[in-house]
């Protein structure tokens, strides 16, 4: 057997430090911790009198300041007010286009497609006439049948009035030979069976006349049962001729063609859409305007409508209704502008229905306001060349804002605001680095805004 192999273990040395060497006795770390605050106490006191030392920058005073700046006059002027709104487009005029029987569509004129203008009446569409067609004739037919029936019923009564009369006058004559026959029974002149006789045609006459006067009495109840039969064919036959014009399916109004929804050969049922038709002539728009405005305007006011995008366009409108309820939740109300554009058609630029628009509805009325630019306006407030040339700023109170050029004013600003208080006429309103000014820097005024024009009357 082999014996198990002998390890040496080795275990690890323990080395102790001998006392006075390797660590730094208690009072050196206490020097080092005092030495630090020192050098920190030190550095501080250093700053503080540098800073107590340092030199004051040189100051130069708020009026020596110049500013060069742009300056518009404000100006008194009547002006309008413009009420801005959106709505969208709608024609006033336009109709949906239905058949009014079924049948099957055997024309189509080739020109009807969408877009096309066609008159009141051109035909869009036929159907199959030959079931309405037939209903007609039958209807006809009945007719000149009834009418035959009334004609005989004519000649029978005059026929019958002359029976009842001639068995009247026999009826006359047979009682006066009866009575007669009774006489000479009396006298022994006559018989039993002659007065039997005479009896028995007096009878027979009675009931011919009876029966006679049955006959020409029901006459006139015949008659109106012929006559209202007859009236009953007729009013069939004016159906089924309207239902045979109604094959023929035409357009209600002139317009264009927005959509044709039928080919050759479709079967169309009762109430099915062929076609929808507009008419561009006049076009609405529901303009959404704030609740503000119901007091300013009226119907007959001049609204602008423009059409955002990359087809941008503007259209002259006027007031055509105002509604009299205003929305509550919205705070607007709605007035109705209308478009006037004689036989216009959609290649012709006209306003087309579905359009979103802006609109700005100018009230007829002027009143005079002082106008100043409108990015003159910081927050509230203006800056005013004051006296000395120098800037005052004042809070203002905005009215309402309008575009347009004031040539004498300034004739490159286009936007501006006309206010109830703030600015007088003929001050000059700073346009320019209004961040840069305030009250009692020195301005310098460039330019020929002299205030020329701030009293003028218009535009």
């Amino acid at each position: 057997m082999t014996e198990p192999a002998k390890t040496d273990s080795v275990r690890p040395a323990t080395v102790t430090a001998a006392p006075g060497r390797g660590s730094a006795p208690r009072w050196a770390v206490g020097v080092r911790a005092l030495l630090g605050v020192a050098a920190i106490a030190g550095g501080v006191g250093v700053y503080a009198v540098l800073w107590s030392t340092r030199p004051e920058p040189a100051v130069r005073p708020q009026a020596d300041r110049v500013i060069t700046v742009s300056a518009v006059p404000a100006a008194a002027r009547d002006v309008r007010r413009a009420w801005t709104g959106y709505g969208t487009a709608r024609a006033m005029t336009a109709a949906d286009v239905a058949a009014e029987v079924a049948g099957r569509v055997v024309e189509k004129p080739d020109s009807i497609e969408p877009g096309v203008r066609v008159e009141r009446g051109q035909l869009i569409a036929a159907l199959d006439p030959g079931e309405y067609a037939d209903r007609l004739a039958a209807a006809e037919d009945a007719i000149a049948a009834l009418e035959a029936q009334l004609e005989r019923l004519d000649v029978e009564a005059a026929a019958l009035a002359e029976t009842v009369d001639l068995a009247e006058q026999s009826v006359a004559l047979s009682e006066r030979e009866l009575d007669r026959a009774k006489a000479a029974l009396a006298r022994g002149a006559a018989t039993e069976n002659e007065i039997d006789r005479l009896t028995r045609d007096l009878i027979r006459l009675r009931r011919e006349l009876t029966d006679a006067r049955q006959r020409l009495d029901s006459v006139p109840t015949r008659r109106a049962e012929a006559v209202a039969q007859l009236d009953q064919q007729r009013a069939s036959a004016r159906q089924a001729e309207r239902d045979l014009n109604r094959t023929r399916i035409t357009a209600p109004i002139a317009g264009a063609l927005e959509s044709v929804g039928v080919d050759e050969g479709d079967w169309l049922g009762v109430g099915a859409t062929v076609a929808r038709i507009v008419d561009l002539s006049r076009v609405e728009v529901p303009v959404r305007l704030p609740a503000s405005a119901a007091g300013a305007i009226r119907v007959g006011d001049e609204v602008r409508l423009t059409a955002e995008g990359a087809a941008a366009r503007s259209w002259a409108a006027r007031l055509d209704r105002i509604a009299p309820v205003a929305d509550a939740q919205t705070r607007t109300i709605t007035a109705y502008a209308v478009v006037e554009q004689p036989g216009a058609d959609a290649a012709s630029g006209a306003l087309l229905p579905g359009r979103f628009l802006t609109a700005a509805v100018a009230s007829r009325t002027p009143q005079r306001r002082v106008i100043i630019p409108r990015a003159a306006i910081v927050g509230d407030r203006v800056a005013i060349v004051g006296d000395g040339s120098t800037v005052v700023t004042r809070a203002v109170r905005v009215a309402h804002h309008l575009d347009g050029v004031f040539d004498d004013l300034h004739p490159d600003i286009t936007e501006w605001a006309a206010l109830d208080a703030g600015v007088e006429p003929g001050e000059l309103v700073i346009i320019t680095n209004l961040t840069e000014i305030e009250d009692g820097v020195a301005v310098r005024v460039e330019g020929p805004s002299t205030g020329d024009g701030a009293r003028g009357g218009g535009p």
